[in-house]
């Protein structure tokens, strides 16, 4: 075989199941000793490579696959759907020894599969860096959940993100304090001021946010954001 097989961390193993999705490929009572996931390389490939330094996304072509062995030896070769692909990243551990597969997962061409790897903390700064650069605002969206994002983030990358999508801008706000090199007081502002009153509405109603912030909140054009700030106030007090 000209290509390379690259083994994953995600197996299985007859009498314990990681992955339910694909029970469905797997004989109930059959001879089978080891499933495991496999993908196709070039020779030489590894993860760390499959992304430049701007996090752009290389132009190899990746076949995920179910490879059965019986004592060694290849008895099934299946080529996985994206679903089942999605089902596999979102059942594996968010370890450092899946890291690998969640890269490779983050180049799939299905926007639920890399949504998939989005959700893992464990992914190197490639990865993350092109996970931002995605055009899906739902793989966006998780991305911004994750705390390996959430160390890296500028204050220029999140202000691009404010401006995309209203939901993204929420989950900003709810966890505004997590995003430490976006710099907290120009953070703030950016959520205060944006165009959508549910963004300050929901930092108001943060227990993270500061009471200073929150009397800023008072001022609000919107009646919503000024009652989830007084509101908030007002436990503080009586705590």
């Amino acid at each position: 075989m000209a290509d390379e097989v690259f083994a994953l961390t995600v197996a299985w193993k007859r009498g314990s199941g990681l992955v339910t999705s694909v029970t469905s490929l797997l004989p109930e009572n059959g001879f089978v000793q080891t499933v495991a996931v496999k993908l196709l390389l070039k020779p030489g490939s590894h993860c760390s490579h499959l992304f430049n330094n701007q996090g752009e996304v290389m132009s190899e072509k990746l076949q995920f696959r179910l490879v059965v062995t019986e004592n060694d030896n290849e008895v099934l070769s299946k080529l996985l759907s994206f679903d089942q692909v999605e089902a596999i990243v979102y059942n594996a551990h968010d370890i450092k020894d899946n890291a690998d597969m969640f890269g490779l997962a983050a180049r799939h061409p299905a926007s639920k599969v890399r949504e998939a790897a989005a959700c893992n903390h464990c992914l190197p700064e490639s990865v993350v860096k092109a996970l931002y650069a995605d055009k899906s605002i739902n793989v966006l969206r998780r991305l911004v959940w994750n705390a390996r994002f959430k160390e890296m983030a500028t204050l220029e990358q999140i202000e691009k993100l404010l401006g995309l999508d209203t939901e993204i801008a929420e989950t900003i706000a709810n966890n505004f304090q997590d995003f430490k090199g976006a710099g907290t007081e120009k953070l703030h502002e950016l959520l205060v001021t944006h165009a959508d009153p549910s963004v300050a509405r929901n930092l108001a109603s943060s227990y993270n946010t500061p009471e200073k912030l929150l009397e800023t909140l008072l001022t609000h054009a919107d009646p919503g954001v000024v009652g989830a700030a007084k509101d908030l106030l007002g436990k503080r007090v009586i705590s």
